[in-house]
């Protein structure tokens, strides 16, 4: 009877550390669905000098298109975008914009990188729904 006692301790403490495991990835998959925060500043369409001297200035540019309006030309600064993407959930989360004091809900869509330096050249967002 001993053995088998010492036998159903060890499968409900399998259990509980199961169930400790279920609980910490659903934690995990909740803090997936946070908002992400993001300043930017809007850029005018400019030439392949100007867009370089934007991302030397520690900036990078992105778009906002979508929503049946025109797209709309940014840049957000390389540190605060770099450390967005290493969250680790990026593309899994909503990203709020702020641009020139107004906040646009969207969607990362796309992020270009450089080949051999691993740093952002360029992002896509996607507007997103009002409802949604």
């Amino acid at each position: 009877m001993a053995w088998s006692s010492l036998e159903a301790c060890r499968e409900a403490g399998r259990r509980m550390c199961a169930d400790r495991l279920f609980h910490s990835v659903f934690e995990k998959a909740m803090h997936m669905s946070d908002t992400l925060h993001l300043p930017a500043e809007t850029r005018v369409k400019g030439s392949k000098g100007a867009i370089r001297a934007l991302r030397l200035s520690g900036r990078v540019p992105a778009v906002i298109y979508g929503g049946n309006e025109a797209p709309e030309l940014i840049h957000v600064e390389a540190k605060e975008l770099a450390r967005l993407l290493g969250t680790g959930h990026f593309f899994e989360s909503a990203i709020e914009l702020t641009v020139d004091g107004k906040t646009l809900r969207t969607l990362p869509k796309d992020v270009a990188f450089h080949p051999v330096k691993d740093v952002a050249l360029h992002v896509d967002f996607l507007r997103a729904p009002a409802e949604a």
